[in-house]
C-alpha cells in the first residue's frame, strides 16, 4: 500500500581462500523492512521520505604471506522532505518568535570504491597498504517559508505556520500587528566531488619482547564543483520610515573548492619492565585548501528571472564583490607524545600526554578586504586509559581525555558576512582556543548461569573556554548579527544503569534501563537597553526509566514494556520560559509460533507527552504494528505480511532546547503501510572449509530474526 517497495540481494561465492560477495537493494521505506522476515515490526522515527538504491561487490583473498580484499559500491538516494517548524529565542527583553514551512528534493549519487593489501614478508614485518576513491553528484531543489514575530504567534491563531506565504497573508493577515519579516525563497543547487586517499603502514618488530617501530604514512585529495541558483524576496514591517519595504535577491553562486593533505608519523614501542611498555610517536600533518565564492546578482539584469530558467546574457559582468570571497588555507601540526603502559594479568593502563605546535596561515579576500594572516598555538593533551578485568565477562573501565579546539581562521577576522541579510555574522580576533575534559566510567558483569547481566556507564565533560555566539537582535527587521566569544560553563553529566535477568523459572525475564542526564549551558543574551552581553545559563535534567517483562517458551512469547522520561528545564534571565515537559509509554508485545512453521508477531504501544508550552506538543499516540509470516521449503522461503502503525497515529516530531532558544520540528515521514514480503534463500556449498567460511562477507550477509539482548548479552 501506499506505494511502498522494498528488495534486496546478497550473493556469497567461496572458492578455497577467495570470497566474492555482491549486494543490491533498493526501498523507499527509509530501510524499515525486515532483514529476514519473522523479526517482529520496529519502532523507528522517519524524518522525509527516502528512495535509496544501492549496488555493490566486494572480494576477498589470501596464501601464507599476503591477504588481499577490496569493494566497490553504488549508492543513490532520493529524499522528500518536509519541515514544519517553530522556534522561540530567548531574548534579554522578551523574546523573538519564528516559524517556517519547507520543502526539499534532494538527489544524491555516489560511487566508492577502496583496495586493501596486507603483505608479511616474514615473521617480524607487517605491511599494510589502503587507498580508496570517491565520486558524488547532488542535485537539490528547495523552498522556504519564514517568519519572524514579536510575540508569541499561537496566542493569536491556532496554526501560524498558514500564514507565512505572501499570497496567503496579501488580503486577510491575523498576525499582521506582531509580524516582524516574511521570507519567500527557492533554492536550486547541483554538486560533484572527487576525492581519494591512500595509506601506507610498516610495522617492524626489533625483538620478542615488544619492541617494535611502526612508520604510517597518509595523502588524501579532493575536489568539488557547486552550482547554486537562488530566488528569494523578503519583506519588512516594523521599519518606522519605510514599513513595506522589500529586498529582492536573485543569485548564482558558484563555489569551486579544492583541498589535499599529507601526514608522516614515527612510532616506537620499547620494553622497559616486564610487561611495562615506553612509546614515543611522531606526525607531521600539512593540509591545504582553496575555495572560491562568487556571486552574481541576476535581478539587475532581468528583475522576472526565476529558478529554473537560463542564466541571463552577460550575468559575468554582475559579480557583487562583498557577496564573494576568496580563501586559501594552510595548516602546519606537529604532534608528539609519550605514553607509559602496563599490561598484567588483570589489569591495563596506559597513561600519556601529547603536545602540539601548530601554524596556520590564511590568505583572505572579501569586496576590498584583503589580508594575510598567520597563526601559530601550542597545545597539550593528557589521556588516561585503565581496564580492570575481574573475570571473562566482569570488567571496568575508566578512560580521561582532554583536546583543544581550535575557532575556524575566518571566525578570528573581523569582517562581515552579510550573505543572508537575516542573520549577519562578524569575526573576533580575540577568539582563544576551547579545550574539553572528557571522563567515562564503564562496568560490566554477566551471570551465565543465573541469566543475569549488569551494566553501567557514567561520564562527564566540561569545555574551557568553548565558543558561542553573541547575537544583536534587530527589532525592526527580525534580523541578527552575532559574533562568536569565548564563554565558560558549558558542562554536562550522564548516568546509565542496566540489569537483565531471568527469573527462577528461565521462561520469564526482566530487564530494567535508568538514565539521568543533566546538562548546564551558557549562553550571551544581548540586552537591547545596556547595550552588553549578559550571561545567560539554562539547565535541564532528564530523569528516564525503560521496563520490561517477558515470557517465552518454544511457541509463544508475550511481553510487557513501559517507560518515563522527565525533564526539568530552567532558565537563568528568563524563568518564565521555565518548563516541566514529560514523556511516558506504555505497551505489550507478542509473537505465536505455529507448528507449520507459520508466525504471528504484533505489538501495541500507547506513546504520551505532557507538559509542553507548545500545546500541540501534548498529544497521545497508540501504535500498532503486526506481521504474519510462513516459512517453507524446508526453511529456504518465506513470506510474510507486514502492517506499520495500522492506527494511523504516530507523528515525527523533534524538539531542542539550548541556552538561546528552543524549537520543534515536524516531518513528513513513512509511517503508516501494508507490505507483503518474500524471502528465498538458496544455499550450495562444497566442502566443509567452504561452509565454515560462511558469514565472512564484506558487506555482511542479509541477517535475520533479532535476538533479546540485554546487558551482558
Amino acid at each position: 500500500t501506499e506505494d511502498r517497495y522494498a528488495a534486496r540481494l546478497n550473493v556469497n561465492h567461496f572458492v578455497d581462500k577467495t570470497q566474492v560477495t555482491v549486494i543490491g537493494s533498493t526501498n523507499n521505506v527509509n530501510n524499515q523492512g525486515f532483514s529476514g522476515g519473522g523479526g517482529g515490526p520496529r519502532w523507528r522515527r522517519n524524518n522525509g521520505l527516502n528512495a535509496p538504491k544501492e549496488l555493490g561487490i566486494s572480494f576477498a583473498t589470501e596464501n601464507k604471506k599476503i591477504e588481499l580484499g577490496g569493494s566497490a559500491q553504488y549508492n543513490y538516494n532520493d529524499a522528500d522532505i518536509s519541515n514544519i517548524n517553530s522556534s522561540e529565542r530567548f531574548l534579554q527583553n522578551g523574546n523573538s518568535y519564528s516559524n517556517s514551512n519547507s520543502v526539499n528534493r534532494n538527489k544524491n549519487s555516489t560511487f566508492r570504491a577502496d583496495f586493501r593489501m596486507e603483505w608479511k614478508p616474514d615473521s617480524m614485518t607487517n605491511i599494510i597498504f589502503r587507498p580508496n576513491f570517491s565520486y558524488g553528484k547532488t542535485d537539490n531543489a528547495s523552498s522556504s517559508l519564514s517568519g519572524t514575530f514579536n510575540a508569541d504567534p499561537f496566542s493569536l491563531v491556532a496554526n501560524p505556520n498558514d500564514y507565512l506565504d505572501f499570497d496567503a497573508i496579501s488580503s486577510v493577515d491575523p498576525l499582521k500587528d506582531i509580524r516582524v519579516n516574511a521570507t519567500n525563497s527557492g533554492t536550486l543547487s547541483d554538486s560533484k566531488s572527487i576525492s581519494t586517499d591512500a595509506t601506507l603502514q610498516i610495522n617492524r618488530k626489533l625483538n620478542d619482547k615488544g619492541r617494535n617501530i611502526t612508520f604510517r604514512g597518509r595523502f588524501g585529495y579532493g575536489d568539488n564543483d557547486n552550482n547554486q541558483y537562488t530566488e528569494s524576496t523578503t519583506r519588512y514591517y516594523q521599519i518606522p520610515t519605510n514599513p513595506d519595504s522589500t529586498l529582492v535577491r536573485n543569485q548564482y553562486i558558484t563555489t569551486p573548492t579544492n583541498n589535499y593533505n599529507y601526514s608522516a608519523q614515527i612510532t616506537y614501542s620499547e620494553p622497559i619492565a616486564r610487561a611495562t611498555f615506553l612509546q614515543f610517536s611522531y606526525q607531521f600533518q600539512y593540509k591545504y585548501s582553496e575555495s572560491d565564492k562568487t556571486t552574481y546578482d541576476l535581478y539587475q539584469i532581468n528583475p522576472e528571472w526565476g529558478i529554473g530558467e537560463p542564466l541571463p546574457t552577460g550575468y559575468e559582468n554582475h559579480a557583487v564583490d562583498s557577496l564573494g570571497k576568496y580563501a586559501e588555507y594552510r595548516y602546519y601540526n606537529h604532534d608528539a607524545s609519550v605514553s607509559l603502559r602496563f599490561i598484567r594479568e588483570k589489569y591495563q593502563l596506559s597513561a600519556g600526554m601529547s603536545f602540539q605546535p601548530q601554524s596556520s596561515k590564511l590568505s583572505y579576500k572579501k569586496g576590498n578586504y584583503m589580508i594575510d594572516t598567520t597563526r601559530s598555538v601550542f597545545n597539550f593533551a593528557p589521556n588516561v586509559d585503565f581496564r580492570y578485568r575481574f573475570s571473562k565477562v566482569s570488567q571496568l573501565r575508566f578512560n580521561y581525555r582532554g583536546r583543544t579546539g581550535q575557532p575556524s581562521m575566518e571566525n578570528l577576522l573581523p569582517i562581515v558576512d552579510n550573505s543572508n541579510p537575516l542573520n549577519i555574522r562578524v569575526g573576533n580576533p580575540g577568539l582563544k582556543p576551547s579545550f574539553t575534559h572528557s571522563m567515562r566510567l564503564f562496568y560490566n558483569t554477566y551471570n551465565g548461569e543465573l541469566q543475569r547481566g549488569i551494566m553501567t556507564h557514567a561520564s562527564f565533560s566540561a569545555t574551557q573556554n568553548s565558543i558561542s555566539n553573541s547575537t544583536e537582535y534587530n527589532e525592526q527587521t527580525g534580523g541578527r548579527t552575532t559574533t562568536p566569544k569565548n564563554i565558560n560553563g558549558n558542562w554536562s553529566a550522564f548516568g546509565m544503569f542496566g540489569f537483565n535477568t531471568a527469573l527462577k523459572n528461565k521462561k520469564y525475564t526482566i530487564n530494567s534501563f535508568s538514565n539521568i542526564n543533566y546538562q548546564n549551558n551558557v549562553a550571551y543574551l544581548y540586552n537591547q537597553e545596556t547595550k552588553v552581553d549578559d550571561k545567560n545559563t539554562t539547565t535541564g535534567l532528564t530523569l528516564s526509566e525503560r521496563l520490561n517483562g517477558a515470557y517465552r517458551n518454544d511457541w509463544f512469547e508475550f511481553g510487557l514494556n513501559g517507560s518515563i522520561s522527565y525533564t526539568a528545564e530552567r532558565n537563568k534571565l528568563r524563568p518564565d520560559n521555565n518548563q516541566e515537559p514529560y514523556t511516558f509509554s506504555y505497551g505489550a508485545n507478542t509473537q505465536l509460533m505455529a507448528p507449520w512453521n507459520m508466525t504471528f508477531t504484533t505489538n501495541i504501544a500507547n506513546q504520551s507527552r505532557r507538559g509542553y508550552t507548545d500545546s500541540s506538543m501534548n498529544r497521545n499516540e497508540l501504535i500498532w504494528n503486526a506481521q504474519l509470516s510462513q516459512t517453507f521449503l524446508k526453511g529456504a522461503a518465506t513470506i510474510s505480511f507486514e502492517m506499520y502503525d495500522i492506527l494511523k497515529q504516530q507523528s515525527n516530531i523533534s524538539r531542542s532546547l539550548t541556552a538561546d532558544g528552543r524549537s520543534v520540528s515536524e516531518y513528513n515521514g513513512v509511517n503508516s503501510y501494508c507490505m507483503v514480503h518474500f524471502i528465498y534463500r538458496l544455499n550450495i556449498f562444497g566442502n566443509k572449509a567452504a561452509r565454515e567460511k560462511m558469514g565472512r562477507g564484506g558487506f555482511g550477509g542479509p541477517g535475520g530474526p533479532g535476538g533479546h539482548g540485554g546487558p551482558g548479552g
